[in-house]
């Protein structure tokens, strides 16, 4: 006889099986009723005339000015949509939309903007005494010395800029203001931008007799052979320097230096020597080869001395041809 115990075993196994061939049976109805349900994805040609009217705006929003090539109803699950091809100044576009007219898939780029909102740009002219209190203001400011000669009111993408031509001491520059006044370009020089701190560079010839200690003292280190032949003072930027063109040995050469004396630029070439060293050394150099000289010639005449008194001709030591 069976125990309890395997009497209980062979009672849970069988309520086991039971569980699990009832959930295989619901779900063999559950696809059963599922499948009549389910419809192919279908595609059909669609007359533009026949698209439903949220489809219609929906397109005319996202590019309202490309032409539609064909239009592909499209049925998956139950679910109904619009792939519409569509081609414009950039291009072939593949659009699709839902039925209740929201875009699922758009190939558009995201940075392009819609031509709804495109503004062309536009350029008008305008006098410069009728430009905005603002703009003026920023001219005044960036280009206290210089006068507006023409100036062009610019639309680009809803947005309003001046492009102003000005004309001073160093020529023509052109300086672009927004309509609240904000600079957004100047072609002009940084060292030239900064208003109120500007020096016209000027240039003033000078006596040389009349060059303060400092540079004199300055010339002397840096070319003590040399004659100073023009001087010139100059002024850049409210920072004084004196140009200098001295003249020697080697010809002529420009020395600029600061008004407290420091040399700024040099195109003497020294090369680590003075003037003076240069010429002991050429003339040490020709001494040495002279006195070698000499001293040859010495030992060729007592060679010879020797050889004659030894009864030989010096000329037989010296190879025929």
């Amino acid at each position: 006889m069976l125990k309890s115990t395997q009497i209980s075993r062979l009672l849970t196994l069988a309520l086991t099986l039971l569980v699990v061939a009832g959930i295989a049976t619901a779900m063999e109805q559950s696809q059963s009723q599922s499948e009549p349900s389910r419809v192919q994805n279908a595609k059909a040609a669609v007359n533009p005339a026949d698209l439903p009217q949220a489809v219609r705006q929906a397109l005319q929003e996202a590019a309202p000015n490309d032409t539609w090539d064909s239009i592909e109803k499209v049925t998956r699950d139950g679910k109904v949509g619009y792939m519409v091809m569509m081609t414009g100044a950039r291009g072939k576009h593949v659009v699709v939309v839902s039925e209740d007219g929201k875009i699922i898939k758009s190939d558009l780029k995201p940075e392009t903007p819609t031509e709804a909102t495109r503004i062309e740009k536009i350029k008008e002219t305008v006098n410069p005494a009728d430009l905005p209190q603002a703009v003026r203001q920023a001219l005044q400011n960036s280009a206290p010395d210089e006068n507006p000669v023409s100036a062009e009111k610019v639309t680009r993408d809803g947005k309003v800029g001046y492009m102003v031509v000005t004309a001073g001491a160093r020529g023509k520059h052109v300086i672009v203001v927004s309509e609240d006044g904000k600079v957004l370009k100047d072609d002009r020089r940084p060292a030239d931008v900064s208003p109120g701190t500007r020096v016209q560079n000027a240039k003033d010839a000078v006596d040389p007799a009349n060059l303060p200690p400092a540079v004199r003292r300055a010339l002397s280190e840096a070319a003590p052979n040399e004659t100073i032949e023009s001087a010139q003072k100059v002024n850049r930027d409210g920072r004084v320097g004196y140009m200098v063109i001295t003249t020697g040995v080697r010809g002529k050469h420009v020395i600029v230096v600061s008004e407290d004396g420091k040399v700024l630029k040099n195109d003497v070439k020294l090369e680590g020597q003075s003037l003076d060293r240069q010429a002991e050394k050429k003339v040490d150099m020709t001494g040495a080869k002279s006195e070698q000289k000499i001293e040859k010639t010495k030992d060729q005449a007592q060679r010879r001395a020797k050889e004659k008194d030894a009864g030989r001709n010096p000329d037989d030591n010296k190879k025929k041809p």
